[in-house]
């Protein structure tokens, strides 16, 4: 259902378009399954370390792989995108930019960009950024779960029966749930 506000300034039509229900509710689940992800990683990755296991390591590796490569796909599909990036070269140091630059930095330009999607703005523009955060969504997916697989696969097979416990605990399943 899509509801728009209009209202006439000198004879001309301005309308305001909110987002759909279905696609406000879908961004909303959407946000809770990435941060509830970034929650398990960490768990799992603090289980690990609380256990001295030599896997820890490489599964922090993987963990901060897969979110340089999601943040730094992010900053650069967000230049793509920018009205100005068609002209020249965006100039960086601008406040807004900056803000933007160090979001990216801190991991949070998933989440910023979820934010975006919240306030009102261009129907056209929004169905841009879901794109873009489906598609970050599924490279994140990909570049932590596979690796994330493989070590729990080899954790496996080197390890005794209680390794074969430890890896089908819940919190592995769901850990592997979400991020496939």
């Amino acid at each position: 259902m899509q509801q728009s506000n209009r209202a006439f300034v000198d004879d001309v039509e301005i309308t305001n378009e909110f987002l759909p229900l279905c696609d406000f509710l879908f961004n909303i689940i959407s946000l809770a399954i990435y941060f509830c992800d970034i929650v398990f990683d960490l768990v799992f990755i603090y289980t690990l370390l609380s256990e001295d296991s030599f896997w820890f390591l490489p599964t922090l590796l993987v963990v901060a792989f897969s979110s340089i490569i999601s943040q730094v796909l992010s900053l650069r599909w967000y230049a793509c995108r920018e009205p100005s990036s068609k002209m020249k070269k965006i100039v960086w140091t601008q406040p807004g930019k900056v803000s933007v630059l160090i979001t990216h930095f801190l991991q949070c330009g998933i989440l910023w960009r979820y934010f975006r999607l919240f306030v009102p703005v261009n129907l056209l523009t929004v169905k841009h950024e879901v794109g873009d955060l489906c598609m970050l969504r599924m490279v994140h997916a990909f570049c932590e779960a596979a690796p994330m697989i493989l070590i729990q696969v080899i954790n496996l097979s080197v390890h005794n029966l209680f390794s074969v416990l430890i890896f089908f605990a819940p919190s592995n399943h769901v850990h592997t749930c979400v991020c496939l």
